[in-house]
């Protein structure tokens, strides 16, 4: 009996074996499928066998692992062919402060909310804020030193925005308004940022 050995049509990947047929035109041979081959594999602990230009090799099975670029980006290996370039990092980079800042957001209820609670607004005006009918007075009077060509479009800015983004201008200027002043990290733990 003629053994087979299959693999995967498209990465050539070894996925077993099977016993040939006898060919019936021809005494002496065996039908060889598709994507199967005489040929033996000879798979190898944490390698996996392929078959490519009719011989079989043995290559790192690298598939499920994961690596950063030096930007950040997260990358899961999910293919034999994968090549894992030279710069690429085994532990996740820490964001600097600066990424954390500007991609750190509170709805604006939980900002209204936390504001309040942090005595930086008043709760009526954490109320009103939050449902969008209002504005607190400390963005108020900073958007009254707005040029008047701007401040429409600010004062619809601050009633709809869903988000706050810690980079905002309102919270730089809420920073700037309370006596003593915010300081950039109690800002930050306020956003929950380095917790």
């Amino acid at each position: 009996m003629q053994e087979l050995y299959h693999y995967n049509g498209e990465t050539g990947e070894f996925v077993g074996t099977s016993s040939a047929r006898p060919d019936p035109m021809e005494e002496g041979r065996y039908l060889v499928p598709a994507n199967a081959t005489i040929i033996p594999a000879a798979p190898q602990k944490g390698k996996v066998s392929v078959f490519l230009n009719g011989a079989w090799s043995n290559v790192d099975d690298n598939r499920g692992d994961v690596y950063w670029l030096p930007d950040g980006t997260k990358v899961k290996v999910d293919t034999l062919d994968h090549v894992k370039p030279s710069d690429a990092l085994v532990v996740e980079p820490q964001a600097s402060i600066e990424d954390e800042r500007n991609n750190s957001t509170l709805t604006r209820a939980a900002f209204a909310i936390g504001a309040a609670n942090a005595g930086w607004i008043t709760e009526t005006e954490a109320e009103e804020w939050g449902a969008g009918v209002a504005i607190p007075s400390i963005a108020a009077n900073a958007i009254a030193a707005l040029p008047e060509a701007d401040r429409f479009a600010m004062r619809v800015s601050v009633r709809t925005r869903q988000k706050i983004w810690r980079t905002d201008t309102l919270v730089l200027i809420l920073m700037a308004a309370q006596d003593p002043k915010v300081t950039a990290e109690q800002m930050d733990t306020f956003f929950g940022i380095g917790a």
